[in-house]
């Protein structure tokens, strides 16, 4: 269904830029050749290093385009500035090292039209070395959902973590992010974000169309391993899920489902416990909360987790020191593999 001529409601797209010279132009100009006319793009420099902040400065006599430098705050300060300056009815947000289709903003939009909905969500291209793939659709029945209650069905796969709370690939109606914004003393704060942003959405739509190329070329570097290793970012992790946790109690009916996200919150919480053993990152209150759910859910949670997942649970709470001299082995282990590949 296309849109009338004339119908073309105003529509913020949300560029959070930082040291990403190599890939700034195609970003942009991905979003300048659009094929749909009335949007607004919305260049929020955080403080680059590099060329990133010229390179954004070139695009700044484009009526479409609003650049705004500032000191370096962190992406939550960056998106939080840009969701303040938004003026459009819809919302989408790309990061300034991927690209999207020329359709990226018309087919999603005539979707929210069309079936009234406050979000659409889209599928994407993987782009790695080069080599661009699909992909994998969604399948909803793959999930045991009702194809006729997918608005529905999709909400509940994203609150139980089933799909992941990427921000890029969802288009948004702008009125769902009045009052929410990104917390800034936290990493993985899409997650927190979209746990604010689902409870307000009343339908949830799915486009199956690849329309943003999702750049993965960093992926298997050495800083992006070694963050896997950092126990605050497996921290923030695990309490971002942990805060939806009383939402899918009472709004989520799919029982499996449930059981899938309780599974995944005990893994995140036990690894969370034993990357800090490794090497301590966390403040001991941290620690603590997160020891503390374990214990307090290992009978109830840890069946919904791998053999080896309740073997170390059970070990943290029963034989502390032997679950840290453990942790270590595994922790010296990962970075001596690092070191080598540094080699």
């Amino acid at each position: 269904m296309g849109m009338a001529k004339g119908d073309h409601p105003l529509v913020s797209v949300i560029v959070p830029v930082y040291n990403t010279e190599k890939y700034l132009q195609r970003c942009i100009f991905s979003l300048l050749n659009q094929e749909y006319p009335n949007i607004e793009i919305l260049l929020i420099d955080d403080g680059s290093t590099d060329s990133s902040g010229k390179i954004c400065d070139q695009f700044q006599s484009n009526p479409k385009v609003t650049v705004i430098h500032q000191n370096n705050q962190g992406v939550s300060a960056t998106r939080n500035k840009a969701l303040g300056l938004a003026k459009g009815e819809y919302l989408a947000f790309v990061d300034s090292d991927d690209y999207v289709h020329p359709d990226f903003i018309t087919g999603p939009l005539e979707k929210i039209m069309e079936d009234g909905s406050d979000i659409v969500l889209f599928d994407y291209y993987n782009c790695k070395n080069k080599v661009v793939t699909e992909s994998a659709p969604i399948n909803l029945n793959n999930h045991g959902i009702d194809i006729n209650k997918a608005g529905n069905g999709i909400k509940n796969l994203l609150l139980t973590d089933c799909l992941p709370s990427f921000l890029w690939n969802k288009f948004y109606k702008r009125e769902l992010w009045n009052g929410i914004f990104f917390p800034n003393d936290h990493n993985y704060e899409d997650v927190y974000a979209m746990t604010h942003i689902l409870q307000k959405a009343n339908k949830i739509s799915y486009l199956a169309e690849n329309l943003y190329y999702y750049n993965r070329d960093n992926d298997g570097s050495i800083s992006n391993s070694l963050a896997s290793l950092n126990s605050y970012n497996r921290y923030c992790h695990f309490d971002a899920l942990k805060g939806r946790k009383t939402l899918i109690e009472e709004t989520v009916p799919n029982t499996a489902l449930k059981e899938l996200y309780f599974g995944r919150l005990f893994r995140e919480g036990v690894a969370t416990i034993i990357t800090d053993m490794g090497k301590t990152q966390l403040s001991q209150q941290e620690l603590n909360s997160v020891i503390q759910f374990v214990q307090e859910n290992r009978i109830a949670y840890a069946k919904y987790t791998g053999l080896k997942t309740q073997i170390i649970a059970w070990s943290i709470i029963n034989f502390k020191l032997l679950s840290k001299f453990y942790a270590k082995l595994k922790y010296n282990k990962k970075i001596a593999k690092l070191r080598k590949r540094r080699v």
